[in-house]
């Protein structure tokens, strides 16, 4: 015999997981992922029961919020991103006016939470107190912004006449009325819709003061949550889910002697290989000897 004897494979680890690490790996990302789903719509619950008058511009995506103030009305914009609530949202004033929450673009910058976001932080109340902020404290119109300017960027109704002078007057009566209805958001289009979940139509018919307890009682708020069709389709989905990989988990556990004895199994077999060999190497060493002392005689 000549030639190099084959390598001794290696001997196999024990599985100290599961049996289908990948299938594992694809469990938990699955319930992982609905675990971000469902704190994701329960943040858009809680924006909806602490904001009755937003407008909802894309599903599940991007709000309006109307803020009134004495010099102004603003609109607030918030927008949450695909990865929202790991990140947190976008919020955002229109027009842009002057204000310490407020960049130059007119971006909330100044809420602490935004600045230290975390995604177990509540949505609703954050977009509660910014309007709470800029109406306790308004915030200052741009250089020559006024009510009037305001209202004349959101509807054609509030654009100057240029026949009118200075020494004309508009009737009273003739004036448009200055209520919300008058004028609509520049970015609301044909599709939007008031953000109101049927589910919560009861909250309509509150007065003011039962809505301010409402809001007060954290215990009263999670019922009313956690009662919403979609989130009670989430809570399904989760424990299914968790009883899936409860399955999975027992399943692989009753296979573990299976796998320890084929391991046994596999030692056992490199032994005989590794002692097959020391036989090989001592029958190789052999032949050559006899081969040198037949070559020197």
């Amino acid at each position: 015999m000549s030639g190099q004897p084959p390598p001794i494979p290696p001997a196999p680890s024990r599985a100290t997981g599961a049996i289908f690490p990948g299938r594992q790996s694809l469990d938990d990302q699955r319930s992982w992922g609905t675990s971000s789903q469902d704190l994701r719509r329960k943040q858009i619950a809680s924006f909806s029961v602490y904001n009755l008058t937003a407008t909802e511009i894309q599903k599940d995506a991007q709000y309006e919020l109307p803020v009134h103030t004495p010099a102004m009305t603003l609109f607030l914009n918030i927008s949450l991103p695909s990865n929202f609530p790991v990140v947190p949202p976008v919020i955002s004033s229109k027009p842009p006016a002057h204000h310490e929450w407020l960049d130059p673009n007119g971006v909330v910058i100044g809420h602490p939470k935004l600045r230290f976001w975390n995604q177990h932080d509540s949505l609703g109340k954050l977009v509660k107190e910014i309007v709470q902020e800029l109406t306790v404290r308004p915030p200052v119109p741009l250089h020559g912004m006024n009510l009037n300017s305001s209202r004349a960027a959101k509807s054609p109704a509030y654009l100057p006449n240029p026949t009118v002078t200075r020494s004309q007057t508009v009737p009273a009566s003739a004036a448009p009325s200055p209520t919300f209805q008058s004028y609509p958001s520049k970015t609301t289009n044909t599709s939007a819709h008031p953000f109101f979940s049927p589910e919560l139509a009861h909250l309509d018919s509150k007065t003011a003061e039962e809505l301010e307890a409402l809001l007060k009682d954290e215990d009263a708020l999670d019922e009313i949550v956690n009662g919403l069709d979609d989130i009670k389709a989430i809570q399904r989905e989760q424990a299914e889910l968790l009883a899936s990989n409860e399955a999975l988990a027992r399943k692989n556990l009753t296979r573990e002697p299976d796998v320890k004895a084929i391991s046994d199994s596999v030692k056992e077999q490199q032994a005989i290989l590794l002692e097959e060999r020391e036989k090989f190497d001592k029958q190789l060493m052999l032949q050559q000897d006899r081969l040198v002392v037949g070559l020197c005689g």
